[in-house]
């Protein structure tokens, strides 16, 4: 999903952390980062605690249009 919003011109941005807790959680975030950034999503690393929250923001071009 995220690969293909951003082909389709949306703004996309992850953030992950640096060192997660567990590295099962490494290996899903990374695994494909490389198809990502091919595709224009923006990938931000954090160094610090885990994030726990599961923020979302969106901007209207993001949004769906009711007919």
């Amino acid at each position: 999903m995220l690969k293909l919003a951003a082909l389709s011109g949306v703004d996309v941005r992850v953030l992950i952390p640096e060192r997660p807790d567990n590295p099962l959680t490494y290996f899903a975030a990374y695994a494909f980062l490389d198809s990502l950034l091919e595709a224009g999503v923006e990938v931000y690393r954090y160094e610090g605690a885990s994030c726990t929250a599961r923020p979302a923001w969106w901007t209207t071009s993001a949004r769906r249009q009711a007919p």
